[in-house]
């Protein structure tokens, strides 16, 4: 920016920023102070699944509230400019681990618009007393990642404005004032859409707005707009100023399509050579009904006031949601205190409360207050997040198992106590048998996972649910055994249920893992990073590839905070995801401290060849395996327009890979001829059976897999090195359901007549019904059976494939029926070196 534009930008608000020492930010604040200053300690920060605040960023706070303002530097997730909200949290008592769920939040002035971030002044520490403030001030940007995903440099046009955003936070506030001033130094008059995005972590919030609550973003004006944490862990909102109120306009596109909360507010008209300026507030609180609350006070309008306790047959309910509906429509919600009580705010008209005890039905093996993990935390709170993780911490009540009520009364719960024999992990699922009742209100309920109850328990597991008669599936994966039982559960009574998940095969030589899997880092999982670790092993999972949506995160030190080093092991990994030219997972990498972990965002300097966009991935993270993923739903072969033997679209392929999901959440049918396509023609890739899970149960997470041949069956056999090694010799086995035992490893070139010995192992609940030769792509020979010696004797030289199958669904776990298939065996007639059956692909300009 010209410094003389900046510093009038500065002078028309009459702003001075204070020049002292920056103040102490790590003190405990009483209820008159607040302050803002310059972060030199870590000590400020806090933790939470989304933190990701620096030395060098800003901090305001008071005794309630605390903001992480970004500076001037690059940071993760998919805002990288700096200038807005990335991290805020509640006040918490010392130590006491953050539950920061913010991943973004960030005002525009209309689509896409953004501060470009020049400069920071700390107008007021509040040292003195009374409210602090930060004065941010920039240019106009734009929101890179829509250009980037349009392929569409000039998608956001602006008019070169200036801008100024200043935070103000007042002494005992739970709402931060946030004004924008724009200044338009053109020679025309403009118009600008003001409004601000809270792109919050699914899998911590849920969005919920006055109308519609937690049904989706609403489509006209509102109060404010907000997401409240999945476990009571925290509440953030967006409130217009006092008298307005919010609008989804072009914003609620994008709120729409990301899960995220948005509002503009009225637009504003800029004469040649003027400013305007809009105010909005930021709150963070317990529920919703605390930032409510706030707001109505500040807006002066007229309220009443909804209270009441929460009780059960066993005492007060803490931790229960009590939405607060105003003439039939929700308005906000409170959580019930440690004697089961609320009181909250609401506008005139005919108020009632429906109650959630439910829960989430969802349970997870670890300690009390366990936190979120971030995968960009600073030093100090992830170091305390961790050890919350292993040890426990003080966290917020939240009631399961309760059932639901409109009259304050809830039911006791039963618990269920589940453990596996040999004391492993595992994953449960209780489905209560008495017929469904009427389908719940979506605006102010959830759909509980699978029906009923699932938990994942790393040696033991208790859940909380309503009194009844239930069915029990206990298991851990295609490697083991499971068990089932149906129990009666009694109110304030425990049933005990011991589970016997023995070993079922022998896959000696082969670890199982899942090379395409979601977490807390990619922005549409819904699944936080220490859940995922419980889930791959509760599932029978031993290797973890940790692919998020362009992060490149490390979730090692989780698991061994979990307990689980000896069961499962982790790869370093992201998905690389432009939208038009296919998503592509890249490991093993290296974890760094740079902005999304070390991940290259090709939203950037796009307007480049596919070819030439993976090789600037090999130079920026060196020797990796690069595997092309859905590669005809949104992959590399959709956007290349393959056909068998032809790429029409040269610009968008590259034959820089090394791998390709054969198998996508159980599904092979649509890339089976495209891989048999490429490998009789000569093209080495190695097949992958992946989940692609993003939430806890889908995509057949556990079941649509891989085996690695890493000559060994026992996690510590695995390291980036040997993966490498296991890649480059292309021994795999694709599968759903099934291990093959062979007398010859997947990539072998072998010499005519070569007996393959294959045998089917599984489980007692997964059948084989037939084993299947393929050469050249074309099945050649059936087996009836689980075990069958193929001779391997063509004319010429040849590619082979065994798959197996079975007739049966894999039930209880899946309807799906079982399925494998081995990486290739080559056999080379001549001894002159191996010759594909067909032409090679042809690769049109």
């Amino acid at each position: 920016m010209r410094p003389l534009l900046l510093l009038a930008l500065i002078a028309c608000t009459g702003s001075s920023p204070e020049t002292r020492d920056p103040v102490d930010l790590t003190e405990m604040l009483d209820e008159q102070s607040a302050r803002a200053g310059l972060i030199v300690d870590e000590a400020s920060l806090f933790g939470g699944i989304s933190a990701e605040g620096r030395v060098g960023d800003y901090l305001l706070y008071n005794d309630r509230v605390r903001f992480v303002i970004q500076s001037d530097r690059e940071g993760s997730y998919y805002v990288g400019s700096g200038g807005g909200v990335i991290d805020a949290d509640i006040v918490r008592p010392e130590g006491v681990p953050g539950r920061d769920a913010v991943d973004e939040w960030a005002g525009m002035v209309g689509f896409g618009r953004l501060i470009d971030p020049e400069a920071y002044f700390v107008e007021v520490d509040g040292a003195d007393g009374g409210a602090a403030s930060l004065l941010v001030v920039g240019q106009e940007g734009e929101l890179e990642l829509a250009e980037g995903a349009l392929e569409a440099p000039d998608l956001i046009q602006h008019d070169d404005l200036l801008l100024q955003v200043r935070y103000r936070l007042a002494p005992g506030s739970w709402l931060m004032e946030v004004e924008t001033t724009v200044r338009n130094p053109g020679d025309d008059a403009v118009s600008v859409a003001p409004g601000d995005i809270i792109m919050g972590s699914l899998e911590a919030m849920e969005t919920y707005e006055p109308g519609t609550g937690l049904d989706g973003v609403s489509s006209g004006g509102r109060l404010y707009s907000g997401l409240m944490g999945l476990r009571n862990q925290v509440a953030v909102a967006l409130f217009p100023p006092p008298g307005g109120e919010l609008d989804s306009g072009a914003l609620g596109l994008i709120a729409e399509i990301a899960d995220a909360s948005a509002g503009q507010g009225e637009p504003l008209d800029i004469p040649a050579g003027g400013t305007a300026t809009y105010t909005r507030y930021y709150g963070v609180g317990p529920d919703l009904a605390t930032l409510t609350d706030a707001w109505l006070a500040l807006d002066g309008r007229a309220t009443q006031t909804v209270d009441g306790q929460v009780t059960a047959p066993d005492g007060p309910v803490a931790g229960a949601r009590v939405h607060i509906l105003v003439d039939g429509e929700p308005f906000t919600v409170a959580v019930t205190d440690a004697d089961g009580r609320f009181a909250a705010l609401a506008p005139t008209g005919t108020a009632t409360t429906f109650v959630d005890g439910r829960g989430r039905g969802m349970f997870f093996d670890l300690p009390e207050g366990a936190p979120g993990i971030s995968a960009y935390g600073a030093d100090i709170p992830a170091a305390q997040a961790l050890t919350a993780l292993a040890e426990g911490a003080p966290g917020p009540a939240f009631a399961q198992g309760r059932g639901t009520s409109t009259d304050l009364t809830l039911a006791q719960p039963g618990q269920v106590h589940i453990a596996a024999t040999d004391g492993g992990p595992f994953e449960a699922r209780l489905r209560a048998t008495a017929s469904a009742g009427p389908a719940d209100d979506r605006r102010l309920l959830r759909g509980e996972p699978d029906g009923g109850s699932v938990g994942w328990g790393v040696d033991d597991l208790t859940l909380d649910v309503l009194p009844g008669e239930y069915t029990v599936l206990v298991h851990r994966g295609l490697r083991h055994e499971l068990h089932q039982e149906t129990i009666t559960v009694v109110a304030g009574q425990t049933v005990e249920v011991s589970a016997d998940l023995g070993a079922a095969i022998d896959h000696g030589g082969y670890l199982l893992g899942d090379p395409h899997i979601h977490a807390s880092p990619s922005s549409d999982a819904a699944v936080p990073m220490e859940e995922r670790i419980l889930g791959a092993a509760g599932v029978g999972l031993q290797l973890h590839f940790g692919t998020d949506h362009d992060h490149v995160a490390d979730y090692a030190p989780i698991i061994g905070a979990a307990g689980l080093s000896d069961r499962l092991a982790s790869v370093v990994a992201t998905e690389w995801s432009p939208p038009t030219r296919g998503h592509m997972n890249l490991y093993p990498l290296v974890h760094t401290d740079g902005a999304n972990g070390g991940a290259v965002p090709w939203w950037r300097n796009f307007e480049v060849s596919t070819a030439e966009m993976v090789q600037r991935l090999r130079d920026h993270h060196g020797e990796f395996v690069l595997q092309l993923n859905h590669p005809l739903d949104s992959g590399m072969f959709q956007f290349a327009e393959w056909e068998p033997g032809l790429i029409s679209d040269a610009e968008r392929y590259t034959s820089d890979f090394d791998a390709m999901e054969l198998m996508n959440a159980g599904s092979y049918d649509e890339y089976l001829p495209l891989y048999l396509d490429l490998v009789s023609r000569g093209v080495k890739v190695v097949p992958t059976g992946v989940s692609d899970s993003h939430g806890h149960l889908n995509s057949m997470f556990g079941l649509s897999a891989t085996w690695l041949g890493f000559g060994s069956d026992q996690v510590s056999a695995y390291s980036p090195d040997a993966l490498m090694e296991v890649y480059g010799r292309g021994d795999t086995i694709v599968t759903r359901g099934p291990f093959l035992a062979l007398s010859e490893k997947p990539g072998s070139t072998l010499t005519p007549g070569t007996t393959l010995d294959v045998e089917a192992r599984s489980p007692s609940w997964i059948g084989v019904d037939r084993l299947i030769l393929y050469e050249n792509g074309l099945p050649l020979e059936t087996v009836t059976a689980t075990t069958a010696s193929f001779t391997l004797s063509p004319d010429a030289d040849a590619v082979y494939h065994v798959v197996a199958e079975g007739d049966a669904p894999m039930s209880p776990l899946s309807s799906r029926t079982p399925w494998a298939m081995t990486g290739s065996f080559y056999v080379d007639v001549g001894g002159d070196g191996w010759t594909p059956p067909l032409d090679p692909l042809v690769i049109q300009p």
